[in-house]
């Protein structure tokens, strides 16, 4: 059966009424800096620290599922980082920095000011399924892709059924700026929850 996802509005690309932004730049936030955010557009092999800031331990679950589901498509390992070096930060975010209904933002490379945050809103919550769905797609604007107007995409940005696909222009993206681990980019590639399935070995 397929599962209708909530996630209305899951990141928003333009900025809202009192969200802190420059033109033509990121949202801003008073968050912990991560240096090593340059990693995140390494065309290269890429070794990901990642630093958790959220209160929610099931949604950090999914985060690190969601991260695992990236291994797999990019040429990427990733590895926890409480340090200034860490190359993402998942945190809480203030009430202020989201639109109403708006689950969490993520930033984008091709925007200045980029340091590799994303924004969960703690007073929003979700079922396990789609706090996985919702994490995979927050870092898949880390690693460069926009919203796309496919509603079959993970990065389409309106409710919709499942199954989610990466498909061909989001490999075509990613392709552009990462190695990948995919064999056919011509092809859709599923993007499944793993929930209630043990985790990746050597992920943390």
């Amino acid at each position: 059966m397929r599962v209708l996802l909530r996630f209305t509005v899951i990141c928003l690309l333009t900025g809202s009424a009192g969200i802190p932004r420059e033109p033509g730049g990121n949202w801003t936030a008073d968050h912990s800096a991560c240096d090593g955010y340059s990693e995140l557009m390494n065309s290269d092999s890429l070794s990901v620290g990642v630093r958790f800031s959220i209160s929610n331990p099931e949604l950090r679950l999914e985060f690190t599922r969601a991260l695992d589901f990236w291994a797999t498509v990019l040429d990427m390992e990733w590895h926890e980082d409480s340090s200034r070096s860490c190359a993402i930060q998942i945190a809480d975010g203030r009430q202020s920095l989201f639109a109403p209904a708006q689950v969490a933002r993520a930033q984008l490379p091709d925007r200045s000011g980029f340091q590799g945050w994303i924004a969960l809103n703690p007073s929003i919550s979700l079922p396990v399924k789609e706090q996985f769905f919702v994490a995979v797609h927050e870092l898949g604007h880390l690693f460069g892709l926009p919203h796309n107007p496919n509603a079959s995409s993970i990065m389409f940005y309106l409710s919709v059924d499942e199954p989610f696909v990466l498909d061909g222009s989001d490999l075509k993206a990613l392709a552009a700026h990462h190695k990948l681990t995919v064999q056919r980019q011509d092809q859709p590639f599923p993007v499944q929850c793993p929930a209630l399935l043990p985790r990746m070995k050597g992920s943390l």
